[in-house]
């Protein structure tokens, strides 16, 4: 990460954070970003996405929160940004739900069911349920935060007995 005279190469700064974004390691990639003198847009992104991996949201700004309405993938990021849902936000949640697709599916896993229980905030139990619905087309079972999300919908749509609930 460092090049001659101990300074950090920005271009393998970058690289290093991004690859570490891709395996889910938030944390990681906030301490080679913090390594980047530049305060650049990117790193800024970085450090939101970082954010987002860590803790669920976007811990120090709130950069990425404004991007809920994009027509990109960058409505995934902008949704799941805010450390709760704002009431008064407006969503794509078809860039969001096409950009959750995209993701490989060790972040799905990861990510899907918080953004399940966003829409499920925000009353949108159809797009709730198709956020589940990109976990559950894959083998792997679902987590135990995407069933707690499932049961919350299932509540939601009224079905007691299938969420268990007597």
């Amino acid at each position: 990460v460092l090049s001659e005279f101990d300074q950090p190469n920005e271009g393998i700064v970058k690289k290093l954070a991004q690859t570490y974004l891709y395996f889910g390691f938030g944390a990681e990639a906030r301490q080679v970003v913090e390594l980047s003198e530049t305060d650049s847009r990117v790193n800024m992104v970085l450090l939101s996405l970082a954010d987002i991996m860590e803790y669920g949201y976007e811990k120090g700004s709130s950069y990425l929160e404004r991007f809920a309405d994009c027509d990109s993938d960058a409505a995934l990021w902008g949704i799941l940004a805010g450390k709760e849902p704002s009431p008064a936000a407006t969503l794509n949640s078809n860039a969001a739900l096409q950009a959750l697709s995209a993701l490989p599916l060790h972040l799905r896993v990861f990510i899907a069911p918080e953004l399940s229980r966003r829409f499920l905030f925000y009353g949108d139990k159809e797009n709730s349920e198709a956020a589940l619905r990109s976990m559950e087309r894959t083998a792997e079972p679902l987590s135990d935060s995407a069933k707690l999300v499932k049961a919350d919908l299932e509540i939601k749509q009224g079905k007691l007995e299938v969420a268990g609930v007597r």
